[in-house]
């Protein structure tokens, strides 16, 4: 009997391993890489992106249209993750900054629930990126860029660009008491 049961509890693991092998292999293909450190030599690149820049600056498309292009540290070697064309500058409970290198814009997502909340986050994002980027806040209003509110956090607030608070095109957070906006999702 004792022979017979440890038979079938090493069946039983080499079952278990083949099903993992196989998971692994079919289906688990994610396109996250996360650079190691800071080393300027990153050479995997995840389908569908473009090359991780190699340089200490690189170069971000302007607002304005015109084919001039503001010069940035680069944020390829300290971002907190890369997935598909999308590059997390940063990622925290309170606001994400996303490069696209679709359409070569950056996204502040406040994760806030009232106005109060909001301003705050908006402004640690907007430190957070000028110290990333290495530019003035002149430069920054220069980005082809959005500041939003996912509804999931305030239905109330979600739906505009609210722009960055310095520039002329950056606008005030409506006025929105905590207690009648309950988060429906939390990170």
């Amino acid at each position: 009997m004792n022979n017979k049961l440890i038979i079938t509890i090493l069946v039983g693991l080499f079952i278990f391993l083949f099903v993992m092998i196989l998971y692994f292999v079919f289906f688990n293909k994610s396109s996250t890489i996360v650079p190691a450190n800071n080393d300027a030599t990153i050479n995997i690149e995840p389908l569908g992106t473009q090359p991780i820049p190699k340089d200490e600056f690189i170069f971000v498309r302007n607002n304005s249209g015109v084919d001039d292009s503001i010069k940035v540290k680069n944020f390829y070697k300290t971002s907190k993750q890369i997935i598909a064309t999308s590059v997390y500058l940063e990622d925290t409970k309170k606001y994400s900054i996303i490069y696209s290198q679709d359409d070569e814009s950056f996204t502040l997502a406040l994760y806030a629930r009232d106005d109060i909340e909001a301003k705050n986050y908006r402004l640690e994002a907007e430190t957070s990126l000028l110290n990333q980027l290495g530019i003035p806040e002149v430069d920054a209003c220069n980005l082809i860029e959005n500041t939003d509110i996912p509804p999931s956090y305030s239905e109330k607030l979600a739906g505009t660009d609210y722009g960055l608070s310095f520039c002329a095109s950056g606008i005030d957070f409506p006025s929105v008491p905590a207690s009648t906006n309950q988060p429906i999702n939390i990170r």
